[in-house]
């Protein structure tokens, strides 16, 4: 994804504006927790931030609009370009979980 100037980064493969956006459900949240950009690095704080977002946003989604939006954005589920990212996705929890 280096196309997009910023590539994603770590095992969530987190950008900036997801970090930010995370600091922002916590904020709301009430809770004094934030995280930085070096945090992407770190598998335990990019699982976290991942956790976040989807408590706060797919309660009660599908693991496919979750994956898919986490790949394209809040209308994720709905663009063609993320079938593939789910499919990857899919495939890898079938093999492995």
């Amino acid at each position: 994804d280096t196309h997009l100037g910023v590539p994603s980064i770590g095992c969530m493969q987190i950008r900036p504006i997801m970090v930010k956006e995370v600091n922002r459900i916590l904020k709301r949240q009430g809770k004094e927790k934030r995280y930085k950009l070096k945090d992407r690095f770190d598998r335990n704080c990019s699982i976290e931030m991942f956790n976040i977002w989807a408590d706060a946003y797919h309660k009660d989604s599908s693991f496919e609009k979750m994956a898919r939006n986490w790949n394209g954005g809040p209308n994720g589920y709905k663009k063609k370009r993320t079938i593939k990212y789910w499919d990857k996705v899919s495939g890898y929890a079938k093999k492995n979980l």
